[in-house]
């Protein structure tokens, strides 16, 4: 069995300040799919090393996305140049992608099963006057 990393309430693992600049090439969208991600990491869990597998998330994300918002515009299948219904290219683009995305999260901890080995603990809702008891 795999023993979980810990990373309780009191104790404080600052996110590495280097990992909150997104790598300069990212286009404009990426960097904001970069910020996005980061703000919303748990605390402590993304690390330097962890910036070329956020990169690969984030521009994947990025594609998904665009190839997401061409197959809405035109639909899932397109005329072929033989006149034929096709399937639209962009539906494999996003499928490729939603793949790299899963890979992606699961080594980072962005998914649920991932972060359940972790066992990261929540941080405490300020606006919940219960949080004292928890």
């Amino acid at each position: 069995m795999r023993k979980s990393k810990t990373i309780g309430t009191n104790l404080e693992v600052p996110l590495d300040p280097n990992l909150h600049k997104p790598p300069e090439w990212l286009s404009t969208s990426q960097k904001a799919g970069w910020e996005y991600a980061i703000a919303r990491a748990p605390k402590g869990l993304l690390k330097l090393i962890d910036s070329a597998i956020m990169t690969i998330w984030v521009v994947a994300e990025d594609i998904h996305r665009q190839a997401s918002e061409e197959l809405t515009r035109e639909g899932l299948t397109v005329k072929s140049v033989n006149g034929y219904q096709i399937q639209s290219p962009y539906l494999p683009i996003m499928n490729r992608q939603a793949v790299l995305m899963i890979k992606a999260s699961a080594a980072l901890g962005f998914d649920p099963a991932s972060r359940e080995k972790l066992d990261i603990q929540p941080e405490p809702d300020p606006n919940n006057p219960f949080a004292i008891f928890s």
